[in-house]
């Protein structure tokens, strides 16, 4: 019975500590995702629109790699010191732009696929 109670706390004990860290996870990408923000609207938007409108008009994955659509260079490696951002400040922009293209990506996978979709209701009505 002791080993029981002894498992039982030691468990709870864990879903606790777990949710703890889930929390000031959750908290600490708050902040980045803050801190991202006014970083971009400090050095940023004087030239881009949105971290959306730069991925989607300007950059392109190729081989897991953001880079220019036109001039085909790396983003890490240009952003270094363009708009005064420091190296940390350009691999946080960086990896965000990065998310935004994989996720406008995969909207456009799907579009096809919506617009067939539709089109197969509307002929059967």
């Amino acid at each position: 019975m002791i080993r029981l109670t002894m498992i039982a706390v030691v468990l709870a004990l864990a879903v606790t500590t777990s949710t703890t860290a889930l929390r000031a996870a959750d908290r600490q990408q708050d902040q980045i995702q803050a801190r991202l923000h006014d970083l971009f609207q400090a050095k940023c938007r004087m030239c881009h629109e949105g971290y959306r409108a730069l991925a989607k008009l300007e950059l392109i994955l190729r081989a897991n790699r953001l880079v220019g659509r036109y001039s085909d260079h790396d983003v890490l490696e240009f952003m270094d010191g363009h708009g005064h951002a420091t190296a940390e400040e350009a691999k946080a922009i960086t990896k965000r732009l990065i998310r935004i293209r994989k996720a406008l990506d995969r909207e456009q996978d799907t579009e096809p696929a919506q617009r067939q979709m539709r089109r197969q209701r509307r002929d059967r009505q």
